[in-house]
């Protein structure tokens, strides 16, 4: 074997170079990057139990994320997302339009500014009515308990029928059994 499976052990460059050594790779089938890698190698080995180097991660967070997140507290998800058509915009995305729009204005305060938002699109026509999360959760774990109640249900009933049709199949067997005896005696 030209060398381990294991990319744990050594880097792709080790193993490609075990490969051609050995010559179980042919000079052709040698990768692209191969040869760009070996002549200008990177200042760090890339392998699997190098430490990564410390650097401090920023936060990314912008405007736009706390108010949709107030959006979504306040009227939750609105289910599932055609990312096919171009032309249909979330509620949210209108929310968060309309809001920056209002707060460049410069006439609501901060703590107004939603709901002058929400006043605002519901003079535009657009209606407000999504269910909370919770609900449509709390919603469909009944529904599914109810569906589960209802399938213990069928099974317990044909399996009383199945049941009292055996039971009735093996009176009627003991029946005939004892009418043969009977008969033979």
């Amino acid at each position: 074997m030209a060398g381990a499976r294991l990319e744990k052990l050594g880097t792709i460059f080790s193993r490609a170079t075990g490969l051609i050594r050995s010559g179980a790779m042919k000079e052709e089938d040698i990768p692209m990057w191969y040869n760009i890698y070996k002549h200008f190698p990177p200042e760090n080995e890339p392998y699997f139990a190098r430490k990564p180097k410390p650097r401090e991660i920023v936060q990314i967070l912008y405007l736009e994320d706390v108010i949709r997140a107030k959006f979504f507290k306040k009227y939750g998800s609105p289910g599932l997302i055609d990312l096919n058509n171009p032309r249909s915009t979330l509620l949210s995305e209108r929310f968060v339009t309309k809001y920056q729009e209002l707060e460049k204005s410069g006439n609501f305060l901060e703590d107004q500014l939603f709901k002058a938002t929400e006043e605002a699109l519901s003079l535009e026509g657009i209606s407000f009515d999504i269910k909370q999360p919770q609900i449509k959760k709390a919603t469909a774990q009944t529904r599914i308990e109810d569906i589960m109640a209802e399938s213990s249900e069928r099974i317990l009933e044909s399996a009383k029928s199945t049941l009292a049709e055996e039971f009735q199949a093996a009176r009627d067997k003991q029946k005939s059994n004892k009418q043969n005896v009977d008969s033979e005696t």
